[in-house]
């Protein structure tokens, strides 16, 4: 079986110091790969709530932990430079945000190199309507 972590890359817990101490803990206890979200904007007055929320009381979310997010490529090019083994990944990449010729090509190149050629990228359909319009 695999193992893979996601690093706080918003939030109050994403500093560089975390993430570095994070990312090399999992390296160290054989994590095969980490991974970091993306957002590009955070919806105000959200109304929808989370499909996957499993709390009895689920509300819709507080959006304003997503305020300072750090970019994801550039999070895990921050990442492979101080990693060796670990693969680095994506969870959730807003591609229609994004120039469509330009992610996946300036993404793997910029990567290859310091991940040693281990990076994956997935891109979302989308689960709340707030972050898709």
């Amino acid at each position: 079986m695999r193992f893979g972590i996601a690093v706080p890359n918003y939030g109050p817990l994403a500093v560089p110091d975390t993430l570095v101490t994070l990312a090399r803990h999992a390296e160290d206890l054989g994590v095969e790969s980490i991974w970091v979200s993306d957002h590009l904007v955070a919806p105000v007055g959200v109304q929808s709530i989370y499909p996957y929320d499993r709390r009895p009381d689920a509300k819709p979310g507080d959006m304003g932990v997503i305020e300072y997010f750090y970019e994801p490529i550039v999070t895990l090019a921050y990442l492979a430079g101080l990693t060796t083994r670990v693969r680095l990944g994506v969870s959730a990449y807003i591609m229609p945000y994004r120039n469509p010729c330009s992610p996946r090509s300036t993404w793997r190149r910029s990567m290859r190199c310091p991940a040693g050629g281990w990076c994956w990228l997935s891109g979302p359909a989308g689960c709340a309507k707030s972050s898709t319009r």
